[in-house]
């Protein structure tokens, strides 16, 4: 009797394993039907009704949004903890090594941020930024620089010829410089401009009311003309020829005229031998600074270095901002700084007035000087 009932169990059980082993494989093949027909884009069959298991599967699948936002949190915070115990990364913020906190990690965001803001609003560095600076003014200096070099600025002192044969001084000019005019009698006094007219491509600035000067500026490199100049109580004009080039530029011009003018200075000694005119070329040389090869530099002691002597032709060239006194002169000419030339015998002592006051000057013999 027990082994029926045992028998009977055993063939109830089975006949539930084999049953629960067709429904398998029939949900199986229902499972495999409906991918082929979704890919060949079928419409299921309309008395197909899904099963519990497809109900309920994909709602498994899906997590909840709260799980979600903590993985995603929980992921980021991992990460960020991650490369900064990473040696190649940096080391973590916190001084014992755990992760930080949410403070932390805004902290963090912020400094990112702000790094951010000022790499996108100053990105060069202050050393980019000055060598970018020195760049930027070498280029303006090439660019102002001229291609070729600066004119050579010279003093001119020249006596003016006003014979109706002789040409024109050139004044020399030069762009970007100033060149000034003063006219000068013969004893070294201003002579008053009257009137005055050019032609070219210059800016001339006239005279003041009783003014002996000019100052005179070319407007392009290679400008050419002419001034004419007329003289307080002269009445021949005196008429200049203006060329810029790019050689020599004439900063200052002083131009002698070999008579005396209104302001002429009165003769200390009333003689007919002494001429009291501009003088020679030897004269106009020499007070100008440049005297001729042939002159022998004398030397001269007792006053300073700006009285020189010279010998040429027997005859000596004394060159001083003081008054001689004695010996007499034979020429004599100044110029409008105060500088004056005498031609002299040759004598060992000449007597000068330095403003009222007496003093001598030696001459050495030439062959002391030697």
């Amino acid at each position: 009797m027990k082994q029926n009932k045992a028998f009977a169990l055993f063939i109830i059980f089975s006949v539930l394993l084999i049953s629960v082993h067709c429904m398998g494989e029939a949900e199986a093949q229902d499972a495999n039907d409906i991918n082929i027909f979704e890919e060949l884009n079928l419409d299921q069959p309309e008395n197909k009704q899904p099963s519990q298991a497809e109900l309920q599967g994909p709602q498994e699948a899906i997590p909840q949004t709260n799980e979600v936002t903590q993985n995603a949190f929980d992921a980021y915070r991992e990460s960020v903890v991650s490369e900064q115990n990473d040696p190649l990364m940096g080391a973590a913020d916190n001084e014992d090594g755990n992760a930080p906190t949410p403070e932390d990690l805004e902290a963090e965001i912020r400094k990112e941020a702000f790094n951010a803001a000022v790499n996108g609003f100053l990105p060069l560095r202050p050393d980019e930024i000055r060598r970018f600076l020195e760049i930027y003014d070498e280029v303006k200096q090439a660019s102002n620089t001229p291609v070729y070099p600066y004119p050579r600025s010279e003093n001119k002192v020249q006596e003016i010829s006003l014979d109706p044969a002789d040409p024109p001084e050139t004044i020399r000019l030069a762009t970007g410089h100033v060149t000034h005019i003063a006219f000068y009698d013969s004893t070294g006094e201003k002579w008053p401009i009257a009137n005055m007219t050019w032609a070219g491509d210059f800016e001339v600035n006239p005279p003041d009311e009783g003014g002996s000067s000019i100052r005179i500026i070319p407007m392009s490199d290679f400008a050419y003309g002419n001034v004419v100049i007329t003289l307080s109580k002269l009445a021949t004009p005196v008429i200049f020829t203006l060329q810029a080039q790019r050689e020599v530029v004439y900063a200052r011009f002083e131009a002698i005229i070999g008579e005396p003018g209104p302001f002429a200075k009165p003769a200390l000694i009333a003689r007919g031998g002494p001429k009291t005119t501009a003088g020679s070329v030897q004269v106009v040389s020499v007070l100008d600074g440049t005297p001729p090869q042939s002159a022998i530099s004398i030397d001269v002691t007792g006053v300073d270095s700006r009285t020189k002597a010279y010998e040429m032709n027997g005859s000596l060239y004394l060159r001083t901002p003081h008054t001689l006194i004695s010996p007499a002169w034979s020429e004599s000419a100044s110029s409008g700084d105060g500088m004056n030339v005498y031609v002299i015998k040759r004598t060992p002592v000449v007597l000068l007035s330095d403003k009222g006051k007496i003093i001598r000057a030696f001459i050495k013999d030439k062959e002391n000087n030697l």
